[in-house]
């Protein structure tokens, strides 16, 4: 089929084209009102849209790279209820496919079909659930915590399929060093909060890993660094890029064994806080940091 001269591909890279300007076109006058007037909500609100549209638009088959960066640096949103990192990221991985399967586009990844068991147990874990919510509304138990037990299950099993079906293996190995520097990333996060606990408020309701946890993150967070480490360094042809990977290898000894080794002062073994505890001495710090003028707020 023609469209003015144009074949079928070639009309819908035009036309995603001039929607993509009109978008770019619409924001930047946006941000240039909003700035101006001095609105910084809605300034960090536009740029994470324009954000959202380029990665739907751009990422194409690097469309799972957020899902590795979420899972080693960790964190979550506190808003009275929490809201995982790799949960966000999850969701937002899923946006580029949505043009994908709308436009018919096949992706050439040279799999085959998924093993029936897989659908089985997600529609099973889903039953599952459905019917412990149902007992739960009736005795009136907490749902949220059940909810957010079965996604810690279910989560794996769907970006799994979605893998599969639609993940090209291209960006194998920058998928592997986003993964080891966002575990760095938490690691150090991790050492910051054990020799200087609460030093850093939350972000507008970010809790960031590691800064009020006393070094219990470390433990996961340097295992991380040890694995990554290991695999990135059996991949480097030259001494000096394995020396440099041979060097995070002891580093990530290091943070294992500092959080090993890390105790909790009037809470009691090496258990992590309460989230419901935590959000409370996040929200005076960041309480304090607002009185002072540095723009952060209350959860």
């Amino acid at each position: 089929m023609n469209f003015g001269g144009l074949n079928e591909p070639q009309f819908r890279r035009r036309l995603m084209g001039f929607v993509i300007v009109f978008l770019a076109t619409a924001g930047t006058c946006n941000l240039m009102v909003t700035v101006a007037s001095g609105d910084w909500f809605s300034f960090a609100l536009w740029v994470l849209s324009a954000g959202l549209i380029a990665w739907t638009f751009l990422s194409r088959s690097a469309w799972w790279l957020l899902m590795p960066v979420a899972i080693g640096f960790g964190g979550l949103f506190y808003f009275g209820f929490k809201l995982y990192l790799y949960e966000i990221a999850l969701l937002v991985c899923f946006l580029p496919l949505l043009p994908q399967l709308a436009t018919g586009q096949k992706l050439e990844v040279g799999r085959g079909k998924l093993p029936p068991v897989i659908y089985f147990l997600i529609a099973y874990m889903t039953l599952h659930l459905l019917v412990s919510c149902y007992f739960a509304k009736n005795e009136d138990a907490p749902m949220g915590s059940i909810v957010r037990v079965y996604g810690k299950g279910m989560w794996p099993l769907i970006f799994a399929v979605l893998f599969y079906a639609r993940g090209s293996t291209r960006p194998l190995k920058w998928a592997l060093h986003l993964f080891l520097g966002a575990a760095l990333a938490r690691s150090i996060l991790g050492v910051v909060g054990y020799f200087f606990p609460q030093a850093i408020a939350s972000v507008m309701g970010f809790i960031l890993p590691g800064l009020y946890s006393e070094g219990v993150e470390l433990r996961e967070s340097g295992l991380w660094v040890l694995y990554l480490s290991v695999a990135a360094c059996s991949l480097m042809p030259r001494l000096i890029s394995k020396l440099f990977y041979v060097g995070l290898i002891l580093l990530a000894f290091g943070c294992v064994a500092l959080g090993g080794g890390a105790g909790r002062v009037g809470h009691g073994g090496g258990n992590s806080l309460d989230v419901g505890v935590l959000a409370e001495e996040v929200c005076a710090v960041d309480c304090r940091f607002e009185r002072a003028g540095c723009g952060f707020g209350c959860l």
